[in-house]
C-alpha cells in the first residue's frame, strides 16, 4: 500500500470477483493463479491512471483517486483485462466494480472511512459480475465521459444500507457491451424497511451470524442485548443484505409504542398494509398475507411484550415459509429460536462510529485515536452512549468529555442492582445527558416522555406545556430525534430507552398523573377535530395525521380506562367511527368502541348516541350482522328517548341494510327516505351523502335506474362540493353502474376512471375491488369478452385477497357475466382467461385503467 494517501475530493473504487468460492471449488489449485492474474490486471490498471491502492483482502480490492475520469478509466482498463485474459478451465473471472466521489476522512494511519466510503463499498455490492456501477457526483464531476465507455442511467436505488435513494450509472467500454440484471438493491414495492440517516458501524460479525441463520432453517432470531447496544439498527441492515432471499417480502413492525400484547398483532397488520375483513380475526388474516413465498418479518422492541412470544409461535406455525427477526432485551423462549447475543462495540469500531457522528455535528472536530477509544471505553462500547456523547462535541473537547464521563459514571453507579451492569452504565450515560440540560430544557425532557411513538410539533405546547426552543435544544442533544416521513412535516421521536429514563424522572416529581390526564385530554380532542375535517374534507390529510397518532392514542385510551374516565371514552368511541370504516381498522376500533358503551350512557349521555352509530357501523364491516341490526335497534331507541333526530338517521341506514339485501326493497327505501329527510335537518352533509346513496344502490337494486340516478347524482355533487372523497369514489362506481344497464358502456367506463382514481387517492378499498368488478362487465359490455374474462380472473383474486365477498346485487351480476362469457369463448377458453386473470396484480389494472 502506497504511504502517499491523498485528500480532498476523491474518487473511490471498490473491486471484487463475483462468485469467488464457486470459483475456487471449480478451479481447486488453479484457483491461486487465477487469483494473481486478477491482481496483476487491476494493479496495472491503477498503476497506468495514478491510483492509490488503499486495501486488499482476497480479492476485493479498495482504490482511491484524485480524478474521476481515471477511475473510470481503470475500471475500464480492468473490465477490458479480465474479458480478454485466457482464464484456465473456461472459468472466467468477472469483477464487479463500485466507483463514487465524494470527501472521506483519512485517519492517522491513512485509512479512509465516512459515509463517502460506505456508498462506494455499497454501489460495488449492488453491481453484478463484469459491472461497473457508479454515483451521480462521479459522473458529474467526471464531466464528459472518456472515449470509448458508454454511461447509462439506471434511475434511482435504495442500496442495501438503508440509505435514500441514490441515482446509479452503468458504465460500459466500448465492446463489452452486455445486458445486466436489475442491481441488487431493495426492491421498494416488496418492503417498508425505514431509509436511516447513517449507515451501520460495525456489526461484521454480528451480521454475518444473523445472514447464515437467515439463509439455514432457522425460523426465528432473536437479537437480545442491552438498551442501546445497536440491536434494531443491526436487525435491520440485516434484513436489507438478506432480502434477495425473501422474494414474499421483507417487513418491519416497530412495537415500542404496544403496551400490551394485544395490541401486537394490529402493529403487524399496520406494517403489512392488512385491513380488517368481515369473518377473519386480524391473527388469520395476517396468516394468510404470510403464507406464500418466503417472507421475512422483523419484529423490533419485544422485551417489555413476553406474552406476545405465543403470537409469534402461532404464526410460524400457520406460515411455513415465514422467519422472524425479533429485538428483545430477553429471549422469546420458544423451541424455533436461535438467540444470537448484540455486544457492545469492539474499541476499534466504537472510535470510528464516535468520530462519524462527532463530525456531523463539528466539521473541524479532531482528537487522539488514543482519547477517543478511552471515551467509549468508559461507555462500555454502546453505541447510544457514544452517540449521545459525540453529540457533546458542539461544546466540548475530547478530553472535556472524558473527565465529565468519569465523574458522571462514578456518580451513577449505585443504581438497581437487579439490572446489568450495562444498562445501569447507560443509564448513567442518559442522565449525565439529561444534566447537562439547563432547568426548563429537563423539564421538556421528561414531559415529552408521555408520547408514545412520537409526537407533531402541534401537539407541543397543548401536551407538554413547553416551546419549540427546548424542543430544538433536546433535538441538538440527541435526545430526541427528527423524522419527516414522506417529507411531510416533521415528527419528534424519543428513543424508547431514553424515554424510559425520561418517565423515572417524571413520575419522581410527581407530574406523571397530571400530564398524562393532559395527554389524554388532548388526544381526545384531536379525534373529535380530527372527525369534524374527515366529515367535511381534508379527508386525505386527517387520516394520515391520526395514523401516526396511532400509539398516542392508544397510550391514551388505556389511561383513560385506568383512570376510569368513561366521558371520555365515550368520545373516543364517537369520534373514532369514520377513521374505522375509511381505513379499514373495524376491528381495533370496534374493540375500542364497544368497550366504552359497556359502561352505559353515564356520565356523558350526549356522547352515548355517538358511539352507538359508530359500533352500527364498525360491527357491520366486522362482518356481525346481526350484532349490528342489535345495535341499530339500540340506537333507535336511545333516538327516540333523546329525541335525537341525528341518532335516528343513524339508526334507520343501519336498520335498511338486511331487508334490502334480503330483496325487501320497500320496506328498506322507507327507512333510507326517512334518513335522508332527517339527514338533511339536522344538517350532517357526510352522513346525507351516505343515506343518498344507500337509496340509490337499494333502487337499483329493485330495478328503478332513474332513481337510482338521481340518487346517486346528488350524492355524488355533495361529495365533490365538500371535497368527501369517499362519498365521490362510491357515487361514481355507482353511477357507472347505472349507466351500465342504461346501455351505455362508453359512458359507464368514464365515470368509473373518475371512481378508480379518487377511490385510489384515498386508499378507500370498497370502491376499488367493486369498482374492478363492474370493469369487467363494461369491458364485455364494449366488445372485448377476452379481456372481460381476464378481469373476472383478477375480479376474483382480488376479493380473495381482501378476504371478503361480494355483495348479493354485484354477485349476481357477475355470475351473469361468466355465464355470457362462457356462451361467447366456451367453458375451456373462458377457464384458461380466468386463471391467466388471476395473476394479474388489482394494482395493474388500476394503473391500466387510471
Amino acid at each position: 500500500m502506497p504511504m502517499d494517501a491523498p485528500e480532498g475530493t476523491l474518487t473511490m473504487l471498490f473491486s471484487d470477483i463475483e462468485g469467488s468460492t464457486k470459483l475456487l471449488e471449480h478451479l481447486g489449485d488453479g484457483y491461486a493463479g487465477a487469483l494473481t492474474a486478477h491482481h496483476r490486471i487491476v494493479r496495472a490498471a491503477l498503476a497506468a491512471h495514478d491510483g492509490s491502492e488503499r486495501h486488499t483482502e482476497g480479492d476485493a480490492f479498495f482504490i482511491v483517486f484524485r480524478r474521476a475520469r481515471d477511475a473510470l478509466l481503470a475500471a475500464a482498463d480492468i473490465q477490458r483485462g479480465l474479458a480478454e485474459h485466457p482464464w484456465p478451465g473456461r472459468a472466467p473471472v468477472r469483477a464487479r466494480i463500485g466507483i463514487h466521489t465524494g470527501e472521506p476522512r483519512r485517519l492517522e494511519g491513512g485509512d479512509y472511512v465516512g459515509l463517502d466510503v460506505h456508498r462506494a463499498a455499497r454501489i460495488c455490492a449492488a453491481a453484478h459480475g463484469g459491472q461497473m456501477l457508479c454515483s451521480e457526483a462521479t459522473i458529474a464531476v467526471a464531466g464528459d465521459p472518456p472515449d470509448g465507455l458508454v454511461v447509462k442511467d439506471l434511475g434511482e436505488h435504495r442500496l442495501k444500507d438503508l440509505s435514500r435513494p441514490m441515482r446509479l450509472f452503468q458504465a460500459t467500454p466500448a465492446g463489452l457491451s452486455r445486458e445486466f440484471p436489475p442491481p441488487r438493491t431493495l426492491d421498494a414495492e416488496r418492503t417498508n424497511l425505514p431509509a436511516l440517516a447513517n449507515p451501520l458501524i460495525g456489526r461484521e460479525a454480528e451480521l454475518g451470524h444473523v445472514l447464515d441463520g437467515l439463509a439455514s432453517h432457522v425460523r426465528l432470531i432473536t437479537l437480545t442485548g442491552p438498551g442501546g447496544a445497536g440491536k434494531t439498527r443491526t436487525a435491520l441492515s440485516a434484513a436489507a443484505e438478506a432480502s434477495d432471499l425473501f422474494p414474499g417480502g421483507t417487513y418491519v413492525a416497530f412495537l415500542a409504542g404496544v403496551r400490551e400484547a394485544d395490541g401486537v398483532l394490529p402493529a403487524i397488520a399496520a406494517a403489512l398494509a392488512i385491513q380488517d375483513t368481515p369473518g377473519r380475526t386480524l391473527l388469520e388474516s395476517i396468516a394468510e398475507a404470510l403464507r406464500g413465498p418466503p417472507f421475512l418479518l422483523v419484529l423490533d422492541n419485544l422485551e417489555h411484550l413476553p406474552a406476545a412470544a405465543p403470537l409469534v409461535a402461532e404464526l410460524l406455525s400457520r406460515a411455513p415459509a415465514l422467519k422472524v427477526l425479533a429485538t428483545s432485551r430477553a429471549p422469546l423462549h420458544l423451541a424455533a429460536e436461535q438467540e444470537l447475543e448484540v455486544p457492545p462495540l469492539p474499541d476499534q469500531d466504537g472510535v470510528r462510529l464516535f468520530l462519524e457522528r462527532a463530525h456531523a455535528v463539528r466539521a473541524e472536530f479532531s482528537a487522539t485515536d488514543e482519547t477517543v477509544s478511552a471515551v467509549c471505553r468508559r461507555l462500555d462500547g454502546l453505541p447510544l452512549a457514544i452517540e449521545l456523547a459525540a453529540a457533546r462535541t458542539r461544546l466540548l473537547s475530547a478530553e472535556a468529555l472524558l473527565a465529565r464521563l468519569d465523574h458522571r459514571l462514578d456518580l451513577l453507579i449505585g443504581g438497581a442492582r437487579d439490572m446489568p451492569d450495562r444498562q445501569r452504565t447507560l443509564r448513567a450515560t442518559i442522565a449525565w445527558s439529561h444534566d447537562l440540560l439547563g432547568a426548563e430544557e429537563q423539564q421538556g425532557f421528561r414531559r415529552l416522555a408521555v408520547f408514545a411513538g412520537g409526537f407533531s410539533l402541534d401537539l407541543l405546547t397543548p401536551v407538554a406545556q413547553t416551546d419549540e426552543a427546548v424542543l430544538e435544544a433536546l433535538v441538538e442533544h440527541s435526545l430526541v430525534r427528527t423524522i419527516a416521513p414522506g417529507g411531510g412535516e416533521p415528527r419528534f421521536l424519543m428513543l424508547e430507552t431514553i424515554r424510559e429514563f425520561a418517565l423515572e424522572r417524571l413520575d419522581e416529581r410527581g407530574e406523571a398523573g397530571e400530564l398524562r390526564d393532559r395527554h389524554a385530554a388532548t388526544m381526545v380532542a384531536f379525534l373529535e377535530r380530527a372527525a369534524e375535517e374527515i366529515s367535511s374534507g381534508h379527508q386525505l390529510e386527517w387520516l394520515d395525521r391520526i395514523d401516526a397518532e396511532l400509539d398516542n392514542i392508544r397510550t391514551a385510551i388505556a389511561w383513560i380506562r385506568e383512570r376510569q374516565r368513561h366521558d371520555l371514552e365515550l368520545r373516543v368511541a364517537a369520534a373514532i367511527r369514520l377513521y374505522g370504516l375509511l381505513r379499514g381498522r373495524w376491528t381495533e376500533t370496534r374493540s375500542w368502541v364497544e368497550g366504552a358503551l359497556a359502561h352505559g350512557p353515564e356520565p356523558a349521555p350526549d356522547r352515548f348516541g355517538g358511539a352507538l352509530a359508530a359500533a352500527v357501523i364498525l360491527v357491520r364491516w366486522d362482518g356481525d350482522d346481526a350484532a349490528a341490526d342489535a345495535r341499530a335497534r339500540e340506537l333507535l331507541a336511545f333516538a327516540d328517548e333523546h329525541d335525537d333526530r341525528w341518532a335516528r338517521a343513524q339508526a334507520l341506514m343501519g336498520l335498511a341494510i338486511t331487508p334490502a339485501e334480503a330483496g325487501a326493497f320497500g320496506p328498506a327505501m322507507e327507512l333510507l327516505a326517512e334518513a335522508v329527510a332527517l339527514s338533511r335537518e339536522v344538517g350532517d352533509d357526510w352522513a346525507l351523502g351516505v343515506a343518498l346513496n344507500n337509496l340509490g344502490d337499494t333502487a337499483l337494486k329493485a330495478g328503478d335506474l332513474q332513481t337510482a340516478g338521481a340518487r346517486f347524482a346528488e350524492s355524488l355533487a355533495l361529495g365533490e362540493r365538500l371535497g368527501l372523497l369517499d362519498r365521490v369514489a362510491t357515487a361514481r362506481g355507482n353511477v357507472a353502474s347505472v349507466l351500465l344497464a342504461a346501455g351505455d358502456p362508453a359512458e359507464a367506463h368514464a365515470e368509473l376512471r373518475r371512481c378508480l382514481k379518487a377511490a385510489r387517492a384515498l386508499g378507500y378499498p370498497d370502491p376499488l375491488l367493486y369498482g374492478t368488478a363492474t370493469l369487467a362487465a363494461i369491458t364485455l359490455a364494449q366488445g372485448d369478452a377476452e379481456e372481460a374474462a381476464r378481469l373476472t380472473g383478477t375480479v376474483e383474486a382480488a376479493f380473495e385477497a381482501a378476504n371478503t365477498e361480494l355483495q348479493s346485487y354485484e354477485r349476481h351480476r357477475h355470475e351473469a357475466l361468466l355465464v355470457t362469457l362462457r356462451e361467447r369463448l366456451g367453458p375451456q377458453r373462458l377457464e384458461q382467461l380466468r386463471v391467466s386473470g388471476r395473476a394479474v396484480a388489482l394494482d395493474d389494472v388500476l394503473d391500466a385503467v387510471v
